[in-house]
C-alpha cells in the first residue's frame, strides 16, 4: 500500500471541459496495482462527483488547499 487516502497523487488522463473534470491515478493496494477513476463537476475550488476502482464506485469531494 502506498499510503492512506488524502495524500497527494500523480494523476493521469486529466480532462477539463467547461465545469466537467475527469482524471485517474494508479496506486498499489496489497499486491494489486489499482487504477482509480474520478468524474465530477468543478465549482469554485471544489470538485464533487463519483470515483470508481476495482468494480466499486462512490461519491467523492476534492477541495483545493
Amino acid at each position: 500500500d502506498d499510503g492512506p487516502a488524502g495524500r497527494e497523487r500523480r494523476i493521469t488522463g486529466g480532462i477539463i471541459e467547461g465545469d466537467q473534470v475527469s482524471f485517474s491515478f494508479k496506486r498499489n493496494y496489497l499486491l494489486l496495482k489499482v487504477t482509480a477513476g474520478f468524474k465530477g463537476t468543478l465549482s469554485g475550488s471544489t470538485i464533487t462527483g463519483r470515483a470508481t476502482a476495482m468494480g466499486f464506485s462512490g461519491p467523492f469531494t476534492a477541495v483545493r488547499q
